[in-house]
């Protein structure tokens, strides 16, 4: 049942929210594990692979997704920069979407100059993709948009001058989400009002709009 009040959703976060104002989706890996998240995803990061653990790492990531609280599978993804192995990166990413496909739940996507291979995946899947952290040109983000998936945005917007504040202010309605990622020194009030700014609307109009998407995208329990 909704609340008379919009709630605030922070999709992607690094951190236990400091209390229960807003829903924080907490984002969990095999390395990090966050407890008493009242909502949370889990995924397999680029970052952190490794080949001699990484049967163990899929077990866990099965496990969880089955746990209460689980809303999404990520985050997740290849990443160029990295210096992890590219084969292992794509045996972890395929293991994730299809987790996503055989749990039914949305996945978060961490991608870093590999836009093009990442998305060749998105025609076979069924559930949705966000892209969190998104600070491409508006060029990139018409590609994600017209693959069918959706973009997040966080800190990067609060420069006014940024491509993805650029891009925030062209996304369409409901096909975008506001995080706050691996910041601990940014609250989500902070992005919501500067997101609100950016698209010149009421901070209630973008609370109700976000909660709609947010009801699209996640099944929360």
């Amino acid at each position: 049942m909704r609340t008379p009040q919009s709630m605030r959703y922070n999709v992607h976060t690094h951190h236990l929210p400091p209390n229960n104002e807003h829903i924080a989706f907490v984002n969990q890996s095999y390395q990090y594990k966050p407890e008493n998240c009242r909502f949370f995803t889990a995924g397999l990061h680029p970052w952190y692979l490794e080949q001699s653990s990484l049967a163990e790492a899929k077990k866990w990531l099965s496990h969880q997704l089955q746990q209460p609280g689980c809303v999404a599978v990520g985050e997740a993804g290849l990443d160029k920069a990295c210096p992890t192995n590219w084969q292992l990166q794509v045996d972890a990413f395929q293991y994730c979407i299809q987790c996503s496909e055989d749990y039914q739940l949305p996945l978060i996507l961490h991608c870093v100059q590999a836009f093009d291979e990442l998305l060749a995946y998105k025609p076979a899947c069924t559930m949705p993709w966000v892209f969190h952290g998104f600070n491409k040109k508006i060029a990139v983000g018409q590609k994600v948009l017209q693959a069918g998936a959706f973009l997040s945005f966080g800190a990067a917007i609060l420069n006014e001058s940024s491509a993805a504040a650029t891009a925030l202010k062209h996304c369409p309605e409901h096909r975008f989400l506001l995080e706050t990622d691996a910041r601990s020194d940014i609250s989500i009030d902070t992005i919501y009002e500067k997101a609100a700014y950016i698209r010149n609307i009421p901070i209630k109009t973008l609370e109700n709009r976000l909660e709609e998407t947010v009801q699209i995208i996640f099944k929360i329990p």
